[in-house]
Order: structure tokens, then C-alpha cells, then sequence
């Protein structure tokens, strides 16, 4: 029996590493701060932070405001704190380069936003599993940070298992809300809907192409 166990699990690790084998990856400096990332160039042929950013800057949380989880989780930051959070060469992504690296992996259930973006429940699960197999570590959590503006019971924070992406662009027309990405490690699933930005979420860089 425990030869079998030994077994199975030499056939995951290689077969997991041969997930990763064709992956570019490597790993940078932020100047700013000292603080190395890795990153992975994805099937969008873009290279995306493999990891949540931790710059320290106004409007950027702790989670429960204990530094430990930043160490753990990275900083969770306002819309507008993400929006200049990223280092230099680095920019928040894009509502559609969001959309555009997920879709080769199987698209996000896409909770919100008409016709131009179809994603299904099915293919969110799917996305899932393949960045989980991936570097990109999807399920790396760090929660909300919600504000008492919006919630009347004031500050609080939620779902430390959960992860919350933002991207740069706006939603709804009120000027109030923005495009995120959840990954909800529970029911495997990532998906695209839209938030209140000055709620605080994680964020992933992607690198500028020129």
C-alpha cells in the first residue's frame, strides 16, 4: 500500500512538472521597496506577477491590519490606490487582458456585463483548474476589505481564502465600481464581476510591452 501512495505521488510530481515545464517564469525586483516577485509568461503571451503585490502606499490594507498577512497575502488596495500601485514597466491590468489570459485556459464564468464577454460556470471551473496547475497560484488569498461609506456596519473584512483581482477599468455608469476577477478556491471556480472601488482588493501587475 504505501508503495502504491509512493508511486502515485512520483506520477503527480512529474506529471505536475511537466505542466510547468514549457512555462517562462522568472522572477524581478521592485526598486521601490526591495520586494521580489516571480513571474510567468501565460498562454496570452503576456507576462503577469505570479504573485500579489505588497508595495506599501496610502489607501493600501492588511489584511485584518496585521502585517503578517501582508507578508502572507500582499496589500489589498483601493481602485484608485491599484491604479498607481504597480512598479515602473508594470500596469494594472485591463478588464480585457484579464479576459484575454483567461481565455485559452477555458474563459471565467462572467457574472456580469451583456453579450461581449460569454463565460459559463462550467468554463470558470475550468480556468480554474488550469491556472491552479499553473505558477500563477490563483488561489493565493487575501480576502476584502469593505468600507463603512458602502456598509453601514463600518470597516470590516471578509473570505481570507478568497482572492479578489481588480482591473483597471470602471463599471456600471455610475463611476463607482469596477471590472475584479474572484478565484473562489471552494467551488474551484475564478469569475469576472464588478465591485465598489473603494472596497480593497489584491492586485496582479502585468508587464508593459513596449
Amino acid at each position: 500500500m504505501r508503495l502504491l501512495f509512493f508511486l502515485l505521488f512520483f506520477l503527480f510530481v512529474h506529471w505536475a512538472f511537466a505542466q510547468n515545464a514549457e512555462l517562462e517564469t522568472g522572477f524581478f525586483e521592485d526598486d521601490r521597496d526591495g520586494s521580489e516577485y516571480r513571474w510567468i509568461k501565460m498562454k496570452d503571451g503576456k507576462i503577469w506577477m505570479a504573485e500579489n503585490l505588497q508595495f506599501k502606499m496610502d489607501s493600501s490594507f492588511c489584511y485584518l491590519n496585521q502585517d503578517s498577512f501582508c507578508q502572507k497575502y500582499g496589500r489589498l488596495y483601493t481602485w484608485e490606490a491599484a491604479i498607481l500601485a504597480c512598479p515602473k514597466g508594470w500596469h494594472l491590468p485591463s478588464d480585457q487582458e484579464w479576459w484575454d489570459m483567461l481565455e485559452p485556459l477555458g474563459k471565467a464564468s462572467n457574472t456580469w456585463g451583456g453579450q461581449e464577454k460569454t463565460g459559463s460556470a462550467d468554463s470558470g471551473k475550468e480556468a480554474f483548474e488550469k491556472l491552479d496547475q499553473s505558477l500563477f497560484l490563483p488561489s493565493l488569498g487575501g480576502g476584502m476589505r469593505r468600507n463603512k461609506l458602502i456598509r453601514m456596519i463600518g470597516i470590516d473584512f471578509i473570505n481570507e481564502q478568497f482572492v479578489y483581482f481588480w482591473t483597471a477599468d470602471t463599471a456600471g455608469s455610475d463611476d463607482q465600481k469596477a471590472w475584479q476577477y474572484g478565484v473562489h478556491p471552494e467551488y474551484k471556480t475564478v469569475y469576472r464581476t464588478m465591485g465598489w472601488k473603494v472596497f480593497a482588493l489584491s492586485c496582479r501587475c502585468i508587464k508593459n510591452e513596449n
